[in-house]
């Protein structure tokens, strides 16, 4: 575990990757999605707001990491069949969530997360 933890950190800061070790048995492709806020109310220019979450599509799984107490949001990944998956959990400062897209058609997906307050961030990804 702590080795794939720092593996998920060094790819962290080389953005997105593909590793292979011969003749082992690891084999894991990771890619950042980028989420960002949608329904933003537009105004003077500012400084870019702090991220909310930090999300991670590693093999079949998508690991999201909330950097913000959010309260509850209800989290959407559609894809173009439709929704896939849908839940709402309670979001404080340093949530882990992961999502098993194993058995998911290949193809473009939306991920939405929404706030009980209607602030909307999404992001878009590939299987």
């Amino acid at each position: 575990m702590k080795k794939v933890f720092i593996l998920l950190f060094v790819l962290a800061a080389l953005g997105a990757s593909s590793i292979q070790a011969a003749g082992n048995s690891l084999s894991i492709t990771a890619e950042q999605i980028l989420i960002k806020e949608t329904n933003k109310v537009s105004g003077p220019l500012r400084s870019a707001p702090a991220p909310v979450v930090s999300a991670w599509l590693v093999d079949s799984q998508i690991s999201l990491t909330f950097l913000q107490d959010l309260g509850t949001v209800t989290i959407t990944v559609t894809g173009t069949q439709g929704e896939v998956y849908q839940t709402s959990v309670s979001v404080t400062d340093g949530t882990e969530l992961t999502i098993d897209t194993q058995g998911w058609p290949a193809g473009d997906y939306v991920i939405e997360i929404v706030r009980s307050t209607g602030k909307t961030y999404t992001g878009d990804f590939e299987l």
